[in-house]
């Protein structure tokens, strides 16, 4: 069974409560936070890291400091002691979601911006690029983020990173159906995008088929209570 979040980050959070929820986080993930220059990201980033706490917290009734969080080769992270968890996070603009997965999962968000359409001839496939060149103005930023959310979406469900290359293996949209083409079939994989606000695509490829109808959105106020009467060990 797949589920999807969602939390619309306030850039005015109160930096005060945002000091206080971090020690909540390993030392290393504290200063990577600290280091990052505009506020926002370290708010998205903060989100992002105890959307799945709770999430962990409420589903398995496991305590956030017994959570043990660890990486794959690629960098991917899972959670060591859920080994039937999958999940994957990604963040864009004012927006942070997670997707949670018996099996592989992988999501991406962007926010749809301007784009130099060069980026797509070099990391598009031959025949992604002919299909985005082939949309009239109008479609071609759209048809871009729709490729370029579900080509993230698909390699972070692989958890092979970059090391894949982004343009050894096409998406198709054609309507709403949406399938890959590759030279390895590794998984079964199947897509489905989510519209969450007009200014964002949000793409999820999962081997699960069995896609959410809805995003349960989410606000920070709300992850952030169960941490509140916690004490925190510093």
């Amino acid at each position: 069974m797949i589920e999807i979040y969602a939390i619309s980050i306030n850039s005015e959070y109160p930096k005060n409560e945002f000091e206080r929820i971090i020690k909540f986080l390993d030392k290393e993930k504290q200063d990577k936070l600290r280091r990052l220059k505009f506020f926002e990201d370290a708010l998205r980033t903060l989100a992002g890291e105890i959307i799945i706490r709770n999430i962990v917290k409420r589903k398995y009734k496991i305590n956030f400091e017994d959570i043990i969080f660890k990486k794959n080769i690629n960098g991917k992270p899972y959670i060591d002691n859920l080994k039937d968890f999958q999940y994957n996070i990604s963040h864009s603009g004012k927006w942070v979601v997670c997707a949670i997965s018996d099996d592989l999962i992988g999501i991406d968000i962007e926010k749809i911006k301007q784009t130099n359409f060069k980026v797509a001839k070099r990391f598009f496939s031959k025949e992604e690029y002919e299909d985005l060149s082939n949309k009239n103005s109008e479609a071609k930023i759209e048809y871009f983020y729709d490729l370029w959310t579900l080509k993230e979406a698909y390699l972070k469900a692989m958890g092979t990173g970059l090391t894949i290359p982004l343009d050894s293996f096409t998406i198709k949209k054609e309507n709403k159906d949406i399938y890959i083409k590759r030279k390895n079939k590794d998984y079964n994989c199947n897509f489905k995008q989510y519209e969450i606000d007009k200014e964002y695509k949000l793409s999820v490829c999962a081997e699960n088929e069995e896609f959410p109808c809805e995003i349960k959105k989410l606000t920070l106020d709300e992850i952030i209570e169960e941490f509140k009467n916690i004490n925190i060990k510093i």
